[in-house]
């Protein structure tokens, strides 16, 4: 059962969390979180859901950014939930506001969705998010790169 859909809250400058504050801003889970098309991955993973039928599912940003953390990091289902459970830095990726020590969910979920989404919805999704997001970042990152075609021209001013 969808309880209701994610939105991205974009904080404003200076009132971040603390949460927010007291993490580095160039770690890399910080900014693949930047680019990651929350609400399409959002979409795809509520598929198929009823809205007012079952249990409440779990926040997709944080169902899909287990599954981000799971294919790129070769993690098993066990392994992602403890590696989430332990690390502030992918629970900001995976959409917490805060730090805690709790279980974010129980490893057979993953097994649970895959059985929802089927066999093949699930690897298309699988295959976009284990992609998609790099494939944003590397553009992003080339963007920002003096003299590439998309971002500022080098610079020749000395020090």
């Amino acid at each position: 059962m969808i309880r209701e859909p994610d939105k991205k809250q974009p904080s404003l400058l200076g009132c971040e969390s603390p949460f927010e504050r007291n993490l580095d801003p160039n770690n890399r889970w910080v900014k693949l979180a930047e680019v990651v098309p929350w609400e399409e991955f959002a979409a795809a993973y509520y598929s198929g859901m009823s809205v007012d039928q079952g249990t409440p599912a779990k926040p997709a940003r944080l169902m899909v950014g287990a599954v981000i953390l799971k294919h790129r990091q070769r993690w098993t289902d066990e392994e992602t939930v403890l590696q989430i459970q332990e690390n502030p830095y992918l629970q900001f990726f995976c959409g917490f506001s805060g730090f805690t020590l709790e279980q974010p969910f129980a490893p057979s979920l993953f097994v649970e969705i895959r059985k929802r989404m089927g066999a093949t919805v699930y690897a298309q999704f699988e295959q976009a998010v284990d992609t998609k997001p790099t494939r944003i970042l590397a553009k992003k990152n080339k963007a920002k790169q003096p003299g590439s075609a998309d971002g500022d021209p080098p610079s020749f001013e000395q020090n």
